[in-house]
């Protein structure tokens, strides 16, 4: 059984830096305002997250997207969910729904309470869009290549009330 818990910055760079060679992508200057996230197996961590609330009009990914750089898209009430990571023999498991559910079940613990959340994922034909999809995020028209991964990416929005009640949809169905 999986297990969703709050964890330090620090944790959440450790396990990043198993998988990512980029410094850059383990460790940057948005995961001191960010809460981070984990998914945890048999007590060991197999997946992260951080959630980043706006700071000075900005979010991780509005310096990426190219029509994001010239004027402010985000107010005080946003947040983005980012750095999500999943150990590679995890990623056919529920182990991302178990992330992403817990996540968003703590966006209403999270002061300012945050109204829309954003999240920018590289583009690829796997369960993570689906998960997306699923929870109630909706794709934008924000792309951008992502030099870090060498990949293209897509920013992915939703409000908070309907990512709230879409969860409480799955878990009801999962009940029944």
């Amino acid at each position: 059984m999986y297990r969703f818990t709050r964890i330090c910055a620090e944790e959440a760079q450790t396990f990043r830096s198993l998988y990512l060679t980029s410094q850059e992508l383990v460790k940057d200057e948005w995961d001191t305002r960010s809460s981070h996230f984990a998914v945890l197996s048999k007590m060991q961590i197999v997946a992260t997250a951080r959630v980043t609330p706006a700071y000075w009009g900005k979010l991780p990914f509005t310096d990426l997207v190219e029509v994001c750089r010239s004027c402010p898209v985000v107010e005080i009430d946003y947040a983005e969910i980012g750095r999500v990571l999943v150990a590679p023999t995890y990623r056919k498991s529920p182990v991302i729904m178990a992330l992403y559910s817990g996540v968003i079940a703590s966006l209403y613990r999270m002061k300012p309470r945050c109204s829309v959340v954003f999240i920018d994922s590289i583009i690829q034909k796997d369960l993570q869009h689906k998960s997306l999809r699923t929870l109630g995020f909706a794709k934008t028209s924000y792309r951008y290549f992502d030099e870090r991964y060498n990949v293209d990416s897509i920013v992915f929005v939703a409000p908070t009330e309907t990512l709230r009640n879409r969860l409480r949809s799955l878990k009801a169905a999962l009940k029944s």
